[in-house]
C-alpha cells in the first residue's frame, strides 16, 4: 500500500504501523520522520497505536534498538554497580578484619579476666578455710582458757580454803600454847611456893 494518495493522518497510522512491523519503536518523532507529515498528526498516530495495543492485550516485543541502548544502559550500570559493589566489599572486608581482630583481643582479655577470677576464687577459698580453721583454732583455746579458768579458780579456793584452814590450826594452836604456858607458869608459882614450906625443919 502506497502513502501518496492517503491523508496525513492516514498516512501517519501507516507508518506508525510499519515501524511496529519493522521492530522500531513506534514514537511520535519516528512517525513523523517516517510519514513526512506533522508533529501533532504524528504524535497522535503513535498515541492511537499505543492505545490499540494497550486495548487488545498486545505487549510488543522490545525493538533491537531499545534492546540494543538497554543492553548498553545495562552494561554500563553493571560496570559501575560492580566497581562501587567491589569498594563495599573491600570495606567491609576491611572492617570484618578490624572487627576480628578486635574480637580476639576482647577474646584474649576476656580469658585473662576469667583466669584472673579463677585464680582469686581459688585464693579466696583456701583463706575462706584457712581463716575457719583459724576460728577452730581460736574456739579450742578459748575454750582451753576457760578450762585452766575454771581449774584455776577451783585450785585457789581451795588454796584459800586450805590457808585458812591452816590459819585457823594455827590460831588453836597458839591458843592451847598460851594455855599450856599459863598452866605451867601456875605450877611453877605453886612449886615455888611448896618448896619452901618443905624446906623449914
Amino acid at each position: 500500500m502506497t502513502t501518496t494518495q492517503q491523508d496525513p493522518a492516514a498516512k501517519a497510522r501507516q507508518a506508525a504501523e510499519d515501524l511496529a512491523a519493522a521492530g522500531l519503536p513506534v514514537t511520535a518523532r519516528a512517525v513523523q520522520k517516517r510519514a513526512g507529515v506533522r508533529s501533532t498528526v504524528a504524535a497522535d498516530a503513535a498515541r492511537e497505536h499505543a492505545e490499540a495495543l494497550a486495548a487488545a492485550g498486545q505487549v510488543p516485543d522490545v525493538p533491537d534498538v531499545v534492546d540494543g541502548r538497554f543492553r548498553a544502559i545495562w552494561r554500563e550500570a553493571y560496570v559501575l554497580a560492580r566497581a562501587e559493589f567491589g569498594e563495599d566489599v573491600a570495606r567491609w572486608a576491611q572492617r570484618i578484619e578490624d572487627t576480628t581482630a578486635e574480637k580476639d583481643e576482647v577474646a584474649a582479655d576476656l580469658a585473662a579476666a576469667e583466669a584472673a577470677r579463677d585464680d582469686l576464687a581459688e585464693r579466696l577459698e583456701r583463706e575462706r578455710v584457712d581463716l575457719a580453721a583459724a576460728r577452730d583454732d581460736l574456739a579450742a583455746v578459748r575454750e582451753r582458757a576457760e578450762t585452766d579458768r575454771a581449774a584455776h579458780d577451783v585450785a585457789t579456793k581451795e588454796l584459800r580454803d586450805a590457808l585458812d584452814r591452816a590459819r585457823q590450826e594455827l590460831a588453836t594452836a597458839q591458843a592451847d600454847t598460851a594455855a599450856a604456858v599459863s598452866r605451867a607458869e601456875t605450877l611453877q608459882t605453886v612449886i615455888d611456893h611448896i618448896k619452901p614450906a618443905q624446906a623449914k625443919p
